[in-house]
């Protein structure tokens, strides 16, 4: 068994040429896989940074529009008491004109 484990002298040889050679192929492959990539990485690229860019300038405008919306709505809220306060001074007014009015009409009999 020891000596099919032996190597002859032209098989050392020829094995690590084998091998050297399958390593260059390795690498070879390694390249051209890595070329591919980066190409694919070159076509991409521009769309990534359009869409990053879209999306900043969307983010953007809903901050603004959130802001603009909070600012829109704060000022309504205000309108409404304002509005609200008005309509209790006119309803306390008319309730003042019945009571006036309702003194002044005699009592029908």
């Amino acid at each position: 068994m020891s000596e099919n484990n032996k190597l002859s002298p032209g098989q050392d040889g020829q094995s690590l040429t084998q091998l050297t050679a399958e390593v260059r192929d390795l690498r070879r492959e390694s390249t051209d896989l890595r070329e591919k990539v980066e190409a694919r990485l070159y076509d991409t690229r521009p769309i990534w940074e359009r869409v990053l860019a879209e999306l900043t300038a969307l983010r953007e405008d809903f901050n603004n529009f959130h802001t603009e919306t909070n600012k829109n709505l704060k000022l309504m809220n205000h309108q409404l008491e304002i509005l609200n306060n008005d309509f209790m001074k006119i309803r306390a007014e008319l309730r003042d004109l019945d009571d006036r009015v309702t003194r002044l009409e005699p009592p029908s009999a």
